[in-house]
């Protein structure tokens, strides 16, 4: 069955002006009253905070005290500020009457409703009670009982004292039955901060419905606050804090994070939904015709790849997503303008919070949606796992081939290699299609690893001295897909002397990464892994019979055994079934293309698999086992 096609299109625009609105004087506590509406407020700046490239100022004492007004200052803000004297603009404001003019919006950090201002311009803001002079230095927490804002690297000149520390972990660890996250690559990385979670601790992020922390923080920019100790693991100093309440630390769901606001699209890579139900990915914003009110447009001019701009009318868009979070867009047909819509923001953002508090209470976690600068720092780790790879086989002639989305390292001859690479680009793009992604989009972290041996004892090899796979049989596989937690996909295989057959499984466990990738982490039934795997590879890969010979030694089986039994639960399933998982695969395909997206999605987004089917197709287990059945002449098989 044909999986869904989307095709590239493009779009262009002009900027104009945006004319001026009316302003309402407010008072900080009373913002969320005001939400939408443009407003002039004054406040003192009580503390300051940062929320990913954004510097933050409160009205009051923390992000998340009773009443408080966030004031978001831009990276080109900021920028502007330092040429009116303001170089720290957050340090340099701390204590002084402030006048802000903007638009006030809701913001859901740690899933907490603030409001806040995310200013336009540096005209927008005003220091009232005195002029902008860089402010004396702030006292240590020594002097004022505050805690001293510090780096992850200075940990160690800090040991006793109550700091507040900002970082991005890159590693998880264990203790004992205390879980940490780690600032470093290691826990004896130079300069890594620790911050440890203890038994209470864990037992509170249950409770809101996060079962594994360290991977739900892994790589998303937190805040603790907290008194340093020294750990001396293996007699190596490291900085730490244990967490004491999880109001001393600052984190945000991954479905709160913020779209920029229409103007900070111009040169930004985005997504965007045609209402011709085309998508396409990684786009360049080239100009933007704004519209008669705030937060509208009415065209757009994208450029795609080496293709010259072209202009799309807001009438011709669904919608524009930015780092995977989208504007939330609606369509007025009177004056022909997308504009942003706060109701249709507030409904995605309730929706999206509860999928996610869904995925995080199974254990797992939606994949973040990674900058060019992380997929960069992705690549940059992937070449020096191949360099140690080809520094283990120093016998073989080991390349490394480099494509938009894949890093192949081989010994394979170039004039086979080149033609396998075909596959993994057209595998790729139709999986693409099927699941809604837009074409151009980097789903992998970085890009996948494809370590293809020619012979299968370097492959045995490989899985034993490389990989430690201890728990699975590789002297009996053509080739295997390992994921990790962190989102590393390493796939290894052998070519032998079977060329089609290479082929095959190539993109049979390619596209096991691929699942592994599609918006969380959570585990694929093994049945539609494998059905998925056997049947993609078999419309990728015409020339081969794998799948017309795993359906008929799955028909002999069941004939013997007249039982799926054990078939739908998440345990591998034997070799002997994967003919019959790739049937039902079809079955459900064959039905409705759009369904199977939604049950496959659903189940990825934290459903039970049988609930999904139920949602999605309105049968269960044992209505698809009656179908499956049926089309191969057992209506009596069980599951």
């Amino acid at each position: 069955m044909r999986l869904i096609m989307n095709a590239f299109a493009v779009f262009l625009i002009s900027a104009v002006s945006i004319p001026a609105i009316a302003q309402t004087k407010i008072e900080p506590a009373k913002a969320l009253e005001h939400v939408g509406k443009n407003v002039r407020v004054r406040l003192v700046v009580s503390s300051i905070g940062r929320s990913g490239q954004s510097h933050n100022l409160n009205s009051g004492k923390s992000w998340d005290a009773p009443g408080n007004l966030v004031i978001r200052l831009s990276p080109d803000v900021r920028a502007a500020l330092a040429k009116r004297g303001l170089k720290n603009p957050g340090p340099d404001l701390a204590q002084k009457l402030i006048e802000v003019t903007g638009i006030v919006r809701e913001y859901r950090p740690g899933g907490k409703l603030v409001p806040g201002i995310e200013l336009k311009s540096a005209d927008d803001l005003k220091v009232i009670d005195d002029s902008a002079k860089p402010s004396t230095p702030r006292p240590t927490n020594a002097e004022s009982g505050s805690p001293v804002e510090i780096k992850p690297e200075d940990g160690l000149k800090f040991i006793g004292r109550t700091i507040r520390v900002r970082l991005r972990p890159q590693a998880l660890g264990r203790a004992g039955k205390i879980h940490n996250v780690n600032s470093g690559k290691s826990w004896d990385a130079p300069g890594n901060f620790q911050v440890r979670f203890n038994p209470d601790i864990l037992a509170a992020f249950a409770k809101d419905g996060i079962e594994n922390p360290g991977l739900h923080l892994l790589r998303k920019h937190i805040e603790v606050t907290g008194t340093i100790v020294e750990l001396r693991p293996g007699g190596k100093p490291v900085p730490a804090i244990d967490l004491e309440s999880l109001d001393n630390l600052t984190y945000v769901l991954q479905s709160a994070r913020e779209a920029p606001p229409i103007s900070e699209l111009l040169n930004r890579r985005v997504d965007v939904h045609l209402r011709n139900k085309k998508r396409f990915g990684n786009v360049v914003v080239t100009a933007i015709e704004a519209g008669p009110r705030p937060e509208s447009f009415v065209s757009l001019k994208l450029k795609i790849g080496d293709e010259p701009p072209r202009l799309y009318r807001a009438s011709s868009v669904e919608e524009v997503i930015v780092d995977g979070v989208p504007l939330d867009l609606t369509f007025d047909r009177k004056d022909r303008i997308l504009f942003v819509d706060e109701e249709k923001r507030k409904a995605r953002l309730k929706a999206d919070e509860e999928v996610e508090r869904r995925v995080l209470a199974t254990g797992k976690r939606l994949w973040p949606r990674l900058s060019d600068r992380e997929h960069a720092e992705w690549v940059a780790r992937h070449k020096e796992f191949i360099e140690s790879v080809q520094t283990h086989f120093p016998q073989l002639p080991l390349r490394l081939i480099e494509t938009k989305y894949h890093l192949i390292l081989t010994d394979i001859p170039d004039s086979e290699a080149q033609k396998y690479l075909t596959y993994l680009d057209k595998l790729y793009d139709e999986m693409c299609r099927a699941f809604g992604i837009p074409l151009g989009s980097n789903i992998w972290s970085g890009k996948c690893i494809v370590c293809a041996f020619q012979n299968r004892a370097d492959f045995i090899r490989f899985e034993l001295e490389v990989m430690k796979n201890t728990k699975g049989n590789p002297t009996n596989a053509g080739g295997i897909c390992h994921g990790t937690g962190e989102g590393r996909i390493v796939i290894s295989l052998f070519k032998g002397t079977f060329a089609a057959r290479f082929a095959t499984v190539l993109v049979h466990e390619t596209s096991h990464g691929f699942v592994n990738r599609f918006r969380s982490d959570v585990t694929i039934p093994s049945w539609l892994n494998e059905g998925m795997a056997v049947w993609i590879a078999k419309y990728i890969v015409q020339e081969d019979d794998t799948l017309e010979k795993a359906q008929r030694k799955s028909i002999i089986a069941l004939r013997e055994q007249q039982t799926l039994a054990g078939f739908f639960d998440g345990s591998q399933i034997p070799g002997e079934r994967y003919g019959a998982a790739s049937a039902m695969v079809d079955i459900l395909v064959s039905r409705d293309s759009e369904k199977f997206r939604q049950f496959f999605t659903d189940i990825k987004l934290g459903y039970p698999a049988e609930e999904a089917l139920q949602r999605a197709y309105k049968i269960s287990f044992a209505n698809l086992t009656a179908l499956y059945g049926k089309s191969i002449g057992m209506p009596n098989l069980r599951h």
